[in-house]
């Protein structure tokens, strides 16, 4: 629908419109799932709330009229889907090809980080547990494996753990030295079968397997599964090394002194062999953030060299053998850290690791499979069971890497309206990025500030945009703007623009 048409229809047609393209919100009585006595208090209150006055009719149209036009600065060449929803009326503000399914990007993250507040609450805790495979004699010593139960919790990292990423495993290790833990007879073993299947996704970008972007997915994590290769110049050499240095990768260094520097880090497909070619310049640094190959098995090498340094010995690293039963014991150790953590900086920073952490996580839950297929059938079928997936939707991963995705605007709005209503309304809210702050949006539309709360996606010729605007005291719209064949710095300004000229709309 184009401006005129959205100018021209009264705010009855308005609704009806948008009850069409948003059947869950506005023609489903489901509500969420909640527990029951939350769900009597959130109702109790929604309906005590006062329904906010419409908009004014010629506000709607100014707006709609505006928006058109930023559309239509991007050429007939580029496909947009877009939709701004009054939620505080249902009312239609402003609709563009709404129900058409585009690659979303990056805004896949919305369904996954919604979905999984939805599944497991605000409150959920992902667990690692420690499991002693043996008895633990009086002097500490364990005979036997100490067996490491991934759970898909990416809190070990700089990101969340500060920037010192020995600092984190180190914090493992001294908990496990705590429980009495003195030496391991057998080896540190990673069991990472929660997870099944491809450790990278379908139809992802082709930017290598170092590529930090990339990061192979685990039920372990360590570091966000990656290292920092350091490139240095010392007494007229090249010198390299790698950071955190747990002995799991090995670098080659063949660089060349030249005048102007063009490093290239790369690796095997299946391997931690990393290769530093080309050249770089006398008195230079260079530092590249790369990921590794095979999670499980970087956790457990880290902590081992963490536990040796605090005087514990361990036999060796390795995996559980696919058909290992547990025993039947209380973990040495259970760690638990908020998942709500890393599900903001899966948001604010669009983290694609912990979105498909998170993807696989709902899968395990919903499916029983822990896969990007288990993740794909749960978030299927969730929405289905919501009436907000369409007949052409494909929902892939979950970060929005694959360019087999497909959502419209009129899908992601239904499941921002969605998650308004949830329990975990403001933990989602709160997630997403803000302008000025650090994030994503960190250097768009800075007056937003404190107003404005969305998810970016961007991949080549290809930008997104979608959340929430304060439009009045406790009142919110919902939009939604996919852009695709279109040059990502001009998507980007027409957001900016429909946004900007949003918050200027007075009730």
């Amino acid at each position: 629908m184009t401006a005129s048409h959205a100018g021209g229809v009264a705010r009855t047609a308005c609704f009806l419109i948008l009850a069409l393209l948003l059947p869950l919100c506005f023609a489903c009585s489901e509500e969420p799932q909640r527990p029951d006595a939350y769900g009597d208090q959130a109702a109790a209150a929604e309906s005590a709330r006062p329904r906010p006055r419409p908009l004014p009719d010629e506000a709607i149209r100014g707006f709609a009229r505006q928006a058109e036009r930023a559309v239509e600065r991007l050429g007939k060449g580029a496909a947009v889907s877009a939709l701004v929803v009054d939620l505080g009326t249902g009312d239609l503000l402003f609709a563009h090809e709404a129900d058409r399914a585009l690659v979303p990007a990056s805004n896949m993250k919305l369904l996954t980080g919604g979905v999984f507040l939805a599944v497991f609450g605000p409150e959920h805790q992902l667990s690692t547990r420690f499991v002693a495979d043996g008895e633990i004699d009086g002097a500490g010593r364990l005979d036997g494996d100490l067996i490491v139960v991934g759970g898909g919790d990416p809190s070990l990292s700089r990101s969340l753990f500060g920037d010192d990423p020995e600092q984190a495993i180190d914090a493992i290790a001294a908990k496990l030295e705590s429980r009495g833990l003195r030496a391991v007879s057998g080896r540190l073993l990673a069991d990472g079968r929660l997870f099944s299947g491809p450790a990278t996704g379908p139809n992802w970008p082709n930017d290598g397997p170092e590529s930090r972007y990339l990061a192979e997915v685990s039920a372990l994590v360590y570091n966000d599964n990656r290292c920092q290769i350091e490139c240095r110049v010392e007494e007229g050499r090249s010198r390299v090394g790698v950071r955190p240095d747990v002995g799991y990768v090995s670098v080659t260094d063949r660089l060349d002194l030249a005048e102007r520097q063009n490093i290239v880090v790369s690796r095997g497909r299946d391997d931690n062999r990393f290769t530093v070619s080309g050249s770089i310049v006398a008195r230079s640094t260079y530092d590249a953030d790369v990921s590794i190959h095979d999670g499980d098995l970087y956790y457990v090498t880290a902590l081992a060299r963490a536990l040796e340094t605090r005087g514990i010995e361990v036999g060796g690293v390795g995996r559980v053998e696919p058909d290992r039963v547990l025993p039947e014991r209380p973990a040495l150790l259970d760690f638990v850290a908020r998942a709500r953590r890393s599900l903001t900086t899966m948001l604010t920073e669009s983290q694609n690791l912990y979105a498909e952490l998170f993807f696989r996580l709902i899968g395990a839950e919903l499916v029983g499979e822990g896969s990007f297929g288990g993740g794909s059938r749960a978030l299927s079928g969730w929405l289905e069971q919501r009436g907000i997936l369409a007949a052409d939707s494909v929902i892939a991963d979950g970060s929005g890497l694959s360019r087999d995705n497909r959502l419209s605007a009129a899908q992601i709005v239904a499941l921002l309206d969605l998650m308004q209503r949830d329990r975990a309304a403001e933990a989602f809210r709160g997630a997403l990025a803000q302008p000025g702050h650090d994030g994503t949006l960190h250097g768009r539309m800075k007056s937003l500030d404190g107003r404005l709360f969305a998810k970016t996606g961007t991949l080549n010729q290809t930008s997104a945009l979608s959340g929430y605007l304060q439009i009045g005291p406790d009142r919110w719209a919902a939009f939604s703007i996919l852009c695709n064949d279109c040059l990502v710095g001009r998507a980007r300004s027409v957001q900016d623009e429909i946004c900007q000229a949003l918050a200027l709309i007075e009730p």
